[in-house]
């Protein structure tokens, strides 16, 4: 089968279907031609019938497409982000609170903060507070604003502490009743500037301010279950959770841990390491190198009850200790009573903890010595005040 080309000089070509899609020289005027697949006219040929047209130019496509890619890239990116931002932060399942304490801290100190809460006598002394000092704001309303959360809604409020010294650093550990909003604590921490989404150990925490304007991290563990502290404190406490490190023979801490759900309102257990740096200073406490641990529990009821028990390895270390808390009672009773005699504001800051020092007594059980003080929650609360007024002075 032959097909026609005409060169654009005129000239017919009869070609066979050998030639179709090569290249082909005019014998009249010597112009390279390009051979249809399908036969028609090549070079400057027209249009007209058994002529083929001009191949599309896809460069203006290609232009086009370049254009847009980057726009189409950065939209998407954009899209993505707004739909992040308003998606609440993943919550991994609920965990049991002693996993965030390390068998090696120093302390961990546990209240219960819904059931004190819910206490008449709570309810009562908050009351109180409310009306003799209306220009301190509400308790509740400033908890919530910068925390989120409601005293009612803590069912456990635990401060870790590791470090050492007299300014420990550490953790705390909040277990709510009821499932918490994440973005609504993530509000919070973000009033002075964004909340910055962090990583570390395989979790996600989140960094903020709190109201006073000081840095703080959050870590959301579970449902009813979150971290919060100072980033660096955080950070350990998620290191610790992803690759808790072996407890050593030394470790004092361990054991009381089966205790943190006790239904003490209040219960702490503490390393005596801040003892025994007393001791080293206070000579009259040097039998308190002889404790080996610390345990601290709290009671609120009709009668106010908080106990400290310091363990020994003895009887006789125990009697020693003994003496020490009781020698100590004295020496703070005879320098109150001297604070009392000068009058004013300190007098009467001092008159307070007096009677706070007379409801406290100290016994002794075999290796174990234990300090009680039994009193009502008004008049505690007003010697927590008092001792912090006579150390700002």
């Amino acid at each position: 089968m032959s097909n026609e080309l005409i060169c654009a000089c005129g000239r017919k070509l009869r070609l066979s279907e050998h030639h179709l899609g090569r290249r082909v020289q005019c014998p009249g005027c010597g112009k390279s031609l390009v051979v249809p697949a399908t036969g028609g006219s090549a070079g400057g040929a027209g249009s007209g019938p058994g002529h083929t047209s001009p191949r599309p130019s896809w460069l203006p496509t290609l232009i086009l497409l370049a254009l847009l890619i980057p726009g189409l890239v950065g939209a998407a990116i954009t899209a993505w982000w707004y739909l992040r931002k308003d998606k609440p932060p993943t919550l991994g399942e609920d965990i049991s609170e002693l996993k965030l304490i390390p068998y090696n801290a120093q302390g961990f100190l546990r209240f219960r903060v819904a059931d004190m809460w819910n206490t008449p006598q709570v309810k009562a002394a908050v009351q109180k507070a409310r009306q003799e000092d209306p220009g301190s704001g509400d308790p509740t309303a400033l908890l919530e604003r910068n925390t989120s959360f409601r005293p009612e809604q803590i069912a456990n409020l635990c401060f870790v502490m590791t470090g050492s010294g007299a300014t420990p650093t550490g953790w705390a550990i909040v277990k709510t009743v009821e499932p918490y909003d994440p973005k609504k604590v993530i509000e919070r921490i973000s009033e002075r500037g964004k909340a910055r989404e962090q990583q570390h150990a395989g979790r996600s925490y989140y960094n903020g301010t709190d109201l006073e304007g000081t840095p703080i991290s959050v870590c959301f563990i579970g449902p009813t279950l979150l971290v919060a502290g100072g980033e660096n404190e955080v950070k350990a406490c998620l290191s610790w959770l992803a690759q808790p490190p072996l407890p050593t023979p030394k470790t004092i801490l361990g054991p009381l841990l089966g205790r943190y759900h006790d239904p003490d309102h209040v219960f702490g257990a503490f390393d005596p390491r801040q003892v025994h740096e007393q001791a080293d200073v206070n000579p009259m406490l040097a039998p308190l190198k002889e404790v080996t641990l610390v345990q601290l529990t709290g009671q609120v009821d009709q009668e106010t009850v908080v106990k400290m028990q310091a363990t020994t390895d003895s009887p006789e270390q125990a009697k020693k200790v003994l003496e020490a808390i009781n020698g100590q009672k004295t020496a703070l009773g005879v320098y109150l009573f001297t604070l009392r005699l000068k009058g004013g504001q300190e007098a009467k800051m001092a008159g307070q903890l007096s009677k706070l020092l007379n409801q406290f007594t100290a016994t002794q059980n075999e290796s174990e010595v234990t300090g009680t003080l039994k009193t009502d929650l008004e008049s505690l609360l007003s010697s927590f005040t008092a001792l912090a007024g006579l150390f700002g002075r």
